[in-house]
């Protein structure tokens, strides 16, 4: 049974990744470079502001092009345009598909969108509402917008964007300047919702239901659903889906008493993410978050081993910092070749910066949790923003 179930699976994956690779081929098939749209489409996203205007992404409905239904585009509005998630609007104006690179190894602002399923975008003088759809994502966004009212409240205008990334995984209002300072330190995984973050929300999830239930099974759904709704919070990034899948895979292993193998696990994970969207191949985010884990499954334990058999480390809070500091290392043997190909640059101190992110980065994402939560459901704590 089990053995038909393996092939089942391999058969549905591989079909996927056919159909998927098709979807490649036939992208640039539905819009021209440049045309005039004319669209009912269905907004699917929060607003981000930009300086001049408003951006959304929406679903198209009915445009006067065809094979376009169901497709997603961006649209920038006027800055006093203010849709919310399921407006159906009236959208009409000059649709791109977007810069591609025009250097080698440069910004493709293209390959960006394909990575979300989006096509282009486009400029339009008005967004006249049509009418309202009412969905459960609705009620998430509406929980996000909420979120980010309880940052907005809490902490200044820098804590609140740097929080906004590394929390939720919206670095859209992070100053560029710091992005570069990130990037040139190759610390720009920390930016990415990762390992690290799911990691805390387990911890978190774990000791609370540890008070209130019993049973391990349920607990483990529990927090596999959680797992998902994470997820979709801070926006489906690649990276995050990975941590949450192998660490979904991980207690459904020990719900049916099953040892899970972390090779097959990152196998199934990698595929699952191209069967949902091929253009995952050209996520940064994806190959960093994938390397740094295979770097720590592979070299970990050999370097751990290797320097105890050369060292004799008596003390509890040498044993600790050495092990941090492997775990550190090994990533970065993964993520640092991904990071000289993919942006052209190293820092050859990022053996420290990136130690410092597990004693500095751990403890923010603990207590900014923790803050999001109380601040969303206790609005009454928010005085507590005067001793920040």
């Amino acid at each position: 049974m089990n053995k038909v179930i393996k092939i089942g699976l391999i058969m549905i994956i591989s079909w996927g990744l056919i159909v998927n690779i098709a979807l490649i081929f036939s992208f640039e098939r539905k819009y021209p470079e440049e045309c005039e749209l004319t669209a009912v489409a269905k907004v699917v996203s929060m607003k981000t502001e930009k300086e001049r205007s408003n951006s959304y992404t929406v679903k198209i409905v009915q445009a006067n092009r065809e094979n376009v239904k169901n497709t997603k585009i961006i649209v920038y509005t006027p800055k006093e345009s203010n849709l919310k998630y399921g407006d159906i609007v009236q959208i009409s104006g000059k649709f791109s598909k977007g810069d591609v690179a025009r250097n080698y190894k440069g910004f493709s602002y293209r390959n960006y969108l394909k990575q979300s399923k989006i096509y282009g975008s486009m400029y339009t003088k008005s967004a006249e509402v049509l009418g309202h759809e009412n969905s459960l994502m609705e009620k998430i966004y509406d929980l996000k917008i909420r979120l980010y009212e309880v940052l907005d409240g809490l902490y200044d205008e820098n804590a609140n964007s740097f929080l906004r990334g590394i929390l939720l995984g919206d670095s859209s209002t992070l100053d560029d300047e710091i992005k570069e300072n990130f990037k040139n330190s190759s610390m720009s995984h920390v930016l990415a919702i990762s390992g690290m973050h799911v990691s805390y929300v387990m911890l978190g999830a774990q000791v609370m239901l540890d008070k209130l239930i019993n049973s391990r099974k349920l607990k483990n759904y529990m927090i596999l659903g959680m797992l998902g709704f994470f997820v979709i919070i801070t926006g489906g990034a690649p990276s995050c889906m990975r941590a949450c899948m192998m660490s979904g895979m991980l207690l459904m292993s020990q719900n049916f008493y099953r040892k899970n193998n972390v090779y097959v696990t990152i196998l199934f994970t990698f595929c699952v993410l191209l069967f949902m969207n091929p253009y995952n191949i050209f996520a940064v985010g994806m190959w960093l978050s994938f390397g740094g884990t295979l770097g720590i499954v592979l070299f970990h334990q050999f370097l751990k081993r290797l320097i105890e058999c050369k060292c004799k480390i008596k003390t509890k809070w040498m044993k600790s910092f050495l092990s941090v500091f492997l775990v550190s290392f090994a990533a970065q043997i993964m993520i640092v070749p991904i990071m000289i190909y993919c942006f052209n640059t190293i820092s050859f101190t990022f053996f420290i910066s990136n130690l410092l992110i597990y004693f500095l980065v751990g403890p923010m994402l603990a207590l900014g949790y923790m803050s999001l939560i109380l601040g969303a459901f206790l609005p009454q704590i928010r005085w507590i923003d005067c001793y920040f």
